[in-house]
């Protein structure tokens, strides 16, 4: 879902950019940042789902928490995974435009 949402021009290996070229900003940094800053925060509950038992000696709640961060873990790869599949598809056209013109 991050390349659909923040989609950035990977250069060719040898050829370097321009001075002016988009992607070398201070804008695409924050983006990246941005984009791993949610990732981690999404990322939060699952973690703490397998690390505060362990932290609380309270292991027997693994039985629980460990299938509920695997339910969490689908739900946000499905639907991360429908909301890039559709900014995708909306986007198709000019992708290959772009594309076809390079």
């Amino acid at each position: 879902a991050i390349a659909v949402l923040v989609p950035l021009r990977i250069s060719k290996p040898g050829v370097g950019r321009s001075q002016g070229d988009s992607g070398s900003g201070c804008v695409t940094s924050l983006l990246i940042s941005a984009s791993y800053l949610v990732v981690g925060i999404l990322v939060i509950p699952i973690v703490a789902a397998v690390v505060l038992p362990s932290v609380l000696n309270h292991t027997e709640l693994y039985p629980i928490l460990l299938p509920l961060a695997i339910i969490y873990s689908i739900g946000v790869y499905a639907g991360g995974t429908a909301l890039a599949a559709g900014m995708y598809y909306d986007r198709l056209p000019k992708i290959m435009e772009v594309v076809t013109r390079e």
